[in-house]
């Protein structure tokens, strides 16, 4: 597929990335900053995602009430999400209007008030953000699993933060936060549409007046936990839920595309080996998925299920059991054209929604620092061999690697990895 993508920079220092689809009859606009939890203090852990609440409140023009009327009067559509490592602020509209929404848009992110009782009402809404994350018992598993493979290191905190993190931040904090990391030379713009480069490069008038960011320290090495295990008591819940983790990789590692074959024959979809084992052939579990995530300097690879309690020792023991039968037996042909097929064509279909266009080139800057297409991931998936995929088996199918992270209602519930 031949993709129309372009990158300058603009006049003020930022960078704009855009991919031209002339048929398309909407557009996406988004503006990523390069900053996340995992870059945060431990005190104002949490503060990313304090400021993306906190922009879409007001400014002299407009309050948060004509914000979200004048873009809907044209429209659009507006939403944010914050990462570990960067902060996503995007809309999605007609071509024709992309100029109107750009500039409220614009005055939204840089000319925000964060008027302090809006901050402290907003805190609230954030609090209960928290409260029903830690109600979720698949929330609890994963920050858990986080909180075990990165202990004592920077990663190990959450995005929304704590309680008393929340609390403590104030309107000062955001604003030197915000003057520290909100600047055009650790912003870049990145756009998928219909409209042109040069269309979109004319519309912008970029209103961030600061210029130059604090530098974010990247670390190169992140040391991981391994063999770790945390159980977390939840009277309420019927079943065990269970994540494990090991190690992965960054996301600029080539490896992560083996990794990624790897991880769907061990447990993506309904066909994947511990999917077909422990809910078709055994009946212990209903839902089952291995997974990866990759991030600027490190990454996961690792298994989620839920399970009754009195079949946990079972399900551990098959996960180990095809753990040792991919590393003794191997990986045939067939499968591994049927994953490679599989991981093409969710590829393809999410490439075909704008919002998912927007984000791989918005991530091709942020973790490569240049642009990377499509055709170049699939390329790379489809020349990974056996041999490839059989040295990543043998280093990451190892279960006393992973961390084991449960929440159940058994009251005492002991298990060593």
């Amino acid at each position: 597929m031949k993709q129309l993508i372009k990158c300058s920079k603009m006049s003020n220092g930022s960078l704009l990335i855009t991919e031209e689809i002339q048929h398309l009859s909407s557009s996406v606009f988004g503006i990523f900053v390069r900053i996340g939890s995992d870059y945060e203090t431990v005190n104002q852990n949490g503060i990313s995602h304090i400021i993306e609440h906190m922009l879409f409140k007001g400014t002299e023009l407009r309050d948060a009430k004509k914000i979200a009327l004048e873009i809907e009067s044209l429209g659009g559509v507006i939403n944010a999400y914050t990462s570990r490592d960067h902060t996503s602020y995007y809309f999605i509209c007609l071509p024709d209007v992309l100029n109107k929404i750009l500039n409220i848009f614009q005055d939204m992110m840089f000319n925000s008030l964060i008027p302090n009782d809006q901050l402290e009402r907003e805190k609230k809404v954030i609090l209960e953000e928290l409260h029903s994350a830690m109600d979720d018992p698949q929330d609890i598993v994963f920050q858990n699993l986080n909180k075990m493979m990165y202990q004592d290191t920077p990663y190990e905190k959450t995005i929304l933060g704590t309680e008393k993190t929340i609390k403590s931040i104030t309107r000062n904090d955001i604003i030197n936060f915000m003057n520290k990391y909100y600047s055009n030379s650790n912003i870049f713009l990145s756009s998928a549409g219909p409209n042109s480069h040069e269309e979109i490069r004319e519309i912008i008038n970029f209103k961030n007046t600061n210029i130059k960011s604090s530098k974010i320290i990247r670390r190169k090495r992140v040391p991981v936990q391994k063999g770790l295990f945390k159980y977390v008591y939840k009277p309420a819940l019927s079943q065990l839920h269970i994540a494990m983790g090991t190690k992965g990789v960054k996301f600029e590692s080539d490896e992560k595309y083996t990794l990624l074959l790897l991880s769907a024959i061990i447990g993506s979809g309904m066909s994947s080996r511990l999917f077909r084992i422990l809910r078709e052939d055994m009946g212990i579990v209903y839902e089952i998925y291995s997974f990866i995530e990759s991030f600027f300097d490190s990454g996961i690879f690792g298994l989620y299920f839920i399970c009754d309690a009195k079949n946990f020792e079972k399900a551990i023991s098959a996960v180990k059991s095809e753990f040792n039968n991919i590393i003794k037996n191997g990986i045939n042909d067939e499968e591994i054209q049927k994953v490679k097929t599989q991981i093409v064509s969710s590829s393809l279909i999410s490439f075909d929604t704008l919002s998912g266009r927007m984000r791989f080139l918005a991530r091709s800057m942020l973790y490569h620092g240049k642009i990377t297409y499509l055709d170049e991931s699939i390329e790379k998936i489809r020349n990974i061999d056996k041999d490839q995929l059989m040295r990543t088996a043998k280093k990451y199918c190892n279960l006393n690697d992973f961390n084991v992270s449960i929440v159940g209602s058994k009251r005492k519930f002991e298990w060593k990895p």
